[in-house]
């Protein structure tokens, strides 16, 4: 009986300490570095970028103070998020979320997000949530830019990074169509040409209307325009003279110039694009890479509920055991994913030798 009750008292007393060490480390947040190696675009070179995740409503100091005075002392030059920095429950409120990413675009600094799955849920089905996904987007910053199955590409004198946000619209691992990612790059493609031609087209139009709005010049000629025009006759005449008999001084100069011209389009084919996916789930990193993408940023897993040195994480908030993605960074073939341990909890809020984290990402 005395040892059944110690049992009990010493289960009491670890549960008791799991409960306060999960309550401190909810409090908390820490900023992961991570230095990409290599970085092929010699123009990036040192570009911040900071990865954001699974809010899911969470504050840090009043009105979340603590998260974004983190985020002004890191500096970054990019921000990137992966999704679920709200909560998708029915009626569930997310003002705390609106609140701290329109402070976040307040900052100027470009902003690009990524649906999660809780994002994405209330999207796809407005007869369980109504209308709370178009209130969040209507809510939130234009300075924040969605990417949902569509890219950005960011150009530095011809060295470009292409952001392209992916919106799964799976909530669990199922195989993936052999050309699923590959038709969705395609789709983008077609559409950002299309873009690009209205901006040119529009860009004619402004031309064009500001041409038309000019005055005619006066086809009247004074005396000293009359002077001016013998004399630039005149000019005209000794230059013709001598582009007949170059010297070669001239020649030498024209024959650099063809070669600069060469030497200027052949670094240009050399240039590449460096390609960022921002994709919630981290489970297809196989996939992302067999695709050829160069760097993916992922979420959805939390760090796991508890993880423990040595072992890594035990528990998943999807209650699995052990999953091979867990947070920090992972490699395959030539692509390398950053995955967040997230910023929030929810339904069961725990987290066990897991703080929550802003990651940055230096190139």
């Amino acid at each position: 009986m005395k040892i059944l009750v110690g049992m009990i008292i010493l289960i009491l007393i670890c549960l008791i300490l799991v409960i306060f060490e999960s309550w401190r480390e909810n409090r908390k947040v820490k900023v992961v570095h991570y230095q990409y190696p290599d970085f092929p675009l010699k123009n990036w070179v040192g570009t911040k970028i900071m990865l954001l995740t699974d809010l899911h409503n969470c504050v840090y100091g009043r009105e979340n103070e603590t998260l974004l005075s983190l985020v002004r002392k890191q500096s970054p030059d990019l921000i990137l998020i992966a999704g679920d920095m709200l909560v998708g429950k029915p009626k569930k409120e997310f003002k705390e979320a609106v609140h701290f990413l329109n402070r976040l675009a307040e900052l100027k600094i470009p902003i690009y997000y990524a649906h999660g799955n809780h994002e994405l849920r209330l999207k796809l089905y407005p007869e369980q949530y109504g209308d709370m996904y178009e209130r969040f987007r209507k809510e939130l910053s234009p300075d924040i830019n969605f990417l949902l199955n569509e890219s950005v590409t960011l150009d530095k004198n011809g060295e470009k990074l292409k952001i392209f946000g992916l919106d799964l619209e799976r909530f669990k691992k199922t195989p993936m169509e052999e050309n699923y990612l590959t038709d969705l790059w395609e789709k983008d493609r077609i559409i950002n040409e299309q873009k690009q031609k209205n901006k040119t087209q529009n860009e004619q139009k402004q031309i064009d209307t500001t041409k038309n709005k000019q005055n005619q010049k006066n086809k009247t000629q004074n005396e000293q325009n009359q002077m001016d025009t013998i004399q630039n006759e005149q000019n005209q005449m000794d230059t013709t003279q001598n582009e007949q008999n170059p010297s070669n001084n001239t020649k030498i100069e024209l024959n650099q110039k063809a070669k600069n011209i060469k030497h200027s389009n052949k670094n240009i084919k050399e240039k590449k694009i460096f390609q960022i996916l921002i994709a919630h789930n981290p489970l297809y990193f196989e996939e992302y890479s067999d695709f050829g993408v160069d760097m993916v940023v992922s979420g959805h897993y939390h760090g796991c509920m508890v993880r423990i040195p040595v072992l890594g994480g035990i528990l998943s908030p999807q209650i699995g055991f052990f999953p091979k993605y867990v947070a920090g960074e992972y490699r395959e073939k030539n692509s390398v994913l950053y995955l967040s341990a997230g910023l929030g909890n929810h339904s069961i809020k725990l987290r066990i030798g897991n703080i929550p984290e802003i990651v940055v990402i230096t190139l």
